[in-house]
């Protein structure tokens, strides 16, 4: 599936954008801005400089805590308080002729107003998400933001890091069948003994799969299938009965 390109508009999106590469893959970049926009209610990035600060302290910072965890966020929202300062600084040096000549910047809803969101507490549980698809990673993580880390596994690297990472609790692991990052089989094969016992849910697995994979990894059996048809509010529920 292809990611289409950012929409770079002013300073401080720029500025955003290279943060978020400077510590993100491309797409993950793309999915965390999304995120952000989407809890913000904004269709692009603010330049306005009240704007601007609000979405990166609070938005921004929340999208990259369920993403990428509390440490990546403070590095990133602390990189980015020069082009802050900055723009706060030009806006408070131009005349009152010169703001009130300005047209004032109309955001642009993507969605339907969201509820409020609580920032996932460190100690909630990680869900580890192996699939290429964005949308479903997304979807994943919107629906589980105020109750569970969401992180993608594109890789049995980034798998092993996220369980050491998380002081050996069990993560609970969703395998999207339809697009993995990670194969199931090399995940049976590959998980560390002390969280064989991870809860691990197949979406989208077609029962010849399955069998395949009960077959040569048993361990497989104890894991739980989800079908296909089953929809991002519906496995978040499931997902919800884990934590």
């Amino acid at each position: 599936m292809s990611t289409a390109p950012l929409e770079i508009r002013g300073p401080v999106a720029r500025s955003v954008q290279e943060a978020l590469s400077a510590v993100l893959a491309p797409d993950q970049a793309r999915l965390v801005l999304d995120m952000a926009l989407m809890f913000a209610q904004l269709g692009v990035v603010p330049e306005e400089a009240s704007r601007a600060r609000t979405f990166v302290t609070d938005s921004l910072r929340r999208a990259l805590e369920s993403y990428a965890g509390l440490d990546t966020a403070e590095s990133v929202v602390e990189g980015l308080e020069p082009i802050l300062v900055m723009m706060g600084s030009h806006i408070r040096t131009r005349s009152d002729e010169e703001l009130t000549a300005e047209p004032a910047e109309t955001p642009t809803p993507l969605l339907p107003p969201l509820p409020p969101l609580a920032v996932p507490a460190a100690q909630s549980r990680l869900i580890l998400v192996s699939s290429l698809d964005r949308t479903s990673i997304q979807g994943i993580a919107r629906q589980l933001f105020a109750s569970a880390r969401v992180r993608q596994i594109r890789n049995v690297f980034e798998l092993l890091s996220a369980v050491e990472m998380n002081s050996g609790e069990a993560p609970v692991i969703v395998v999207d069948c339809s697009l993995p990052a990670v194969d199931p089989m090399t995940l049976a094969t590959m998980l560390p003994e002390e969280v064989r016992e991870a809860k691990v849910v197949l979406w989208g697995a077609t029962q010849r799969q399955r069998d395949e994979l009960e077959e040569r990894a048993p361990i497989a059996r104890f894991w739980v299938p989800c079908p296909s048809t089953t929809s991002h509010d519906q496995l978040a529920d499931l997902l919800r009965d884990f934590l």
